[in-house]
């Protein structure tokens, strides 16, 4: 009976056994069928959704103003990447994959121009770029890494070595990109005119990037051999060494008053101590809006550069001005060097409307090189105006490095470049832009305020707990 009881007892064990191994098994295999359908399900979706950015400038994450471009796509863009596979740039390469998922109408591919000849001669490109086309519109514009990837000389090697080491500062990827499928989907495009012939200090690479990714062409102008173009709605004339002509200034007189748009800059150079006396046509066409120029370099004691240079001036700016959207004033400056003061004529027609757009405080005075003299009374002077007239606006700056970026290598929070372009947009009414701002890749540290109070409590921390286990072992030991 007893042997009966055991084999009855080790069989009903068996069976016990078989129901759980069964029972195991049956879940081991739903689990790996769930997780076969989770994976995917998730490889199903796109990347934006599954990749997550841990990039300290946040490299990958799209704004919502490339999504909005991306979602009103109607037209097949094709973004190629023309490269050798073995110098990619990872980064570069992360980025597009993300933005290409952003709409069907995105095609990402790839060419290695040793084995595609053909695609450099075609575009006329370089390589180490991405070829955006749209074959619809028949347009294509590059983007070189080298604007994606931008570098920037190291200013402590520069100030304190005098060498020239180049560091990577920004990464643009986003903004290039959505600037070339904006202007490569996009119906009409925009120019810009600038004259040539008279000394002109050109637009810094910056200003020339920004107004690239704003689809505004810029083209140089001679007004004495060509006359002012039908298409020119738009016309730069930047810091002149020397004064325009006669002719010059009854052509763009006559051109202003049919609305079109006229921006001046002013100031001294270093080929030229600005004397408006030098400048009687170029002062002609600001008389017939009510402004001049007023003689002598602005210093202003409140608001400086310094004993490094007292001829630099930090505008002041009315935080509710609407004349800058992009800029967060509160958080950054406008800088403008050698500055010239704007003066109001009297008697101008009342048609004319101003915008004061920077100023100095009420401590400026002048500075007269020729004479090496100063004046002895301080006021406000007027740095920047606006002077609207019917649909014709002339903007005039008192100083040229509202379009010079080289300030920005001692001053990093100043937004001469963007505060130029904001003005420059607001004379394309029919402009449509995509203003995305470059991600920073320096590498950014924590600052720790008390650091010698928080090394205290974090050496403590450890040694407290080591002397609370020895008291514990010690009275267990004991026992």
């Amino acid at each position: 009976m007893k042997k009966n009881e055991a084999m009855s007892s080790a069989r009903s064990y068996r069976k016990t056994q078989v129901r759980q191994g069964t029972y195991a098994l049956g879940l081991t295999a739903i689990v790996l069928v769930l997780l076969v359908v989770v994976n995917l399900l998730v490889r199903a979706l796109p990347d934006e959704k599954t990749n997550i950015d841990l990039s300290p400038s946040l490299l990958y994450t799209i704004s919502d103003t490339s999504r909005q471009l991306a979602a009103g796509l109607t037209e097949d863009v094709t973004l190629t990447v023309v490269q050798d596979p073995d110098d990619a740039d990872e980064r570069i390469q992360t980025f597009l994959e993300s933005y290409a998922s952003l709409s069907s109408h995105f095609t990402l591919d790839s060419m290695d121009p040793a084995l595609h000849p053909e695609i450099i001669s075609e575009y006329g490109i370089e390589d180490s770029c991405v070829l955006v086309r749209c074959a619809a519109t028949g347009r294509h514009k590059t983007v070189n890494f080298s604007d994606i990837v931008v570098k920037q000389p190291n200013a402590y090697y520069q100030y304190y070595y005098n060498q020239t080491v180049m560091e990577e500062r920004w990464f643009d990827g986003e903004g290039q990109l959505s600037s070339a499928v904006n202007y490569v989907t996009g119906t009409d495009l925009s120019a810009m005119y600038i004259t040539y012939m008279h000394g002109e200090v050109n637009p810094s690479d910056q200003v020339n990037g920004l107004l690239s990714k704003a689809n505004i062409e810029t083209k140089a102008l001679d007004i004495n051999e060509e006359g002012i173009p039908e298409d020119c709605d738009v016309m730069l004339i930047s810091e002149p060494v020397s004064d325009l002509s006669a002719d010059e200034a009854d052509q763009i007189i006559a051109w202003l008053q049919k609305g079109h748009k006229l921006i001046v800059t002013t100031g001294s150079t270093p080929q030229n101590m600005f004397n408006p006396d030098n400048y009687p046509n170029l002062m002609k066409v600001l008389a017939d809006y009510g402004l001049t120029m007023k003689k002598g370099i602005v210093i202003d004691n409140e608001r400086n550069g310094g004993r490094s240079n007292p001829f630099l001036i930090f505008a002041v700016v009315d935080e509710e001005t609407e004349s800058f959207p992009s800029i967060d004033l509160s958080s950054s400056s406008i800088a403008l060097n050698m500055a010239s003061s704007i003066g109001y004529l009297e008697g101008t027609r009342r048609t004319v409307k101003y915008e004061e757009l920077m100023h100095t405080s009420a401590s400026a005075y002048f500075y007269y090189p020729e004479e090496s003299t100063v004046t002895q009374d301080f006021n406000q002077e007027t740095l920047a105006v606006k002077a609207t007239d019917g649909d014709t606006q002339l903007i005039l700056f008192g100083s040229g490095s509202i379009a010079d970026a080289s300030l920005s290598t001692n001053y990093t929070n100043l937004s001469n470049a963007r505060a130029f372009m904001d003005l420059v947009e607001s004379l394309y009414p029919d402009l449509t832009t995509v203003t995305i701002d470059s991600k920073d890749l320096r590498v950014s540290y924590n600052a720790v305020s008390h650091g010698l109070a928080w090394g205290l409590a974090f050496a403590a921390i450890p040694l407290v707990l080591i002397i609370v286990g020895f008291v514990i072992w010690f009275r267990r030991r004991r026992k």
